[in-house]
């Protein structure tokens, strides 16, 4: 019987590793997207990367949960993102997908003693209007942007509109820098803490509510994750 419980045991855990990826989870701000081991998370759902045009065109690098879209590039909360879901697929070498560069690969031919061939494929930004519906008849403004920009949270640069809600929280994967986003969808209540995307997440649904001052509302940063989660190491 206890033998049969362990297998059992081994069969899940199996299970819950062939269900998750590792995505990159950081920003631009930071050396991440070229093998920075620390700054990988385990992602139930796919890997995204994009810039983020209300804090300086910065990259960023994240794990996508829920309405992630089809993989390549795509749009991703109302912006040009490229989705994919293999492992660390949201590194550096996807960067060139969101600019209308090119990527290119490099194939030998085993054995046949021919000079190595490059080829390079374009890549084509396809530009798109999106419209966000709501289920609420009101929207509201709110800083979206991290706590590497000095002007998070105060610069009229940093605000998008149209927004459901408005939301804060700490990104532990990125040595615990405040983001303030927009919410589109999956919202939690306002003025109130809710799990959002496995994070710890401040909501609010006034103008800039989400500005400086808003991450108080926030638990200790050992809180901030859920409970089979762990901090990254250093």
């Amino acid at each position: 019987m206890c033998v049969l419980a362990v297998i059992l045991f081994y069969l899940i855990f199996l299970n819950k590793l062939s269900l998750t990826l590792k995505c990159y989870e950081c920003t631009g701000y930071v050396p991440c997207g070229s093998g920075q081991t620390n700054l990988l998370v385990n992602c139930p759902g796919k890997c995204v990367v994009y810039k983020n045009q209300f804090d300086q065109g910065m990259i960023v690098r994240r794990c996508c949960y829920s309405n992630c879209g089809s993989e390549g590039l795509n749009k991703f909360e109302g912006r040009d993102a490229y989705v994919c879901s293999t492992d660390m697929c949201n590194g550096d070498q996807a960067d060139p997908f969101l600019s209308g560069g090119s990527i290119t690969t490099t194939t030998v031919e085993e054995g046949s003693g021919e000079e190595i061939q490059s080829t390079t494929t374009p890549v084509f930004v396809i530009s798109t209007t999106i419209t966000i519906k709501t289920s609420q008849t009101t929207t509201v403004s709110c800083h979206e942007c991290t706590g590497h920009y000095s002007g998070c949270g105060t610069s009229p640069h940093t605000i998008i509109n149209n927004c459901r809600m408005c939301m804060v929280y700490k990104n532990v994967w990125d040595g615990n820098t405040i983001v303030r986003r927009c919410c589109y969808s999956n919202c939690g209540p306002a003025n109130t803490v809710q799990q959002y995307e496995g994070r710890q997440t401040y909501f609010c649904a006034s103008n800039l509510c989400n500005g400086i001052g808003s991450e108080n509302a926030l638990p200790s940063t050992r809180g901030l994750l859920l409970a089979d989660d762990s901090l990254p190491s250093n």
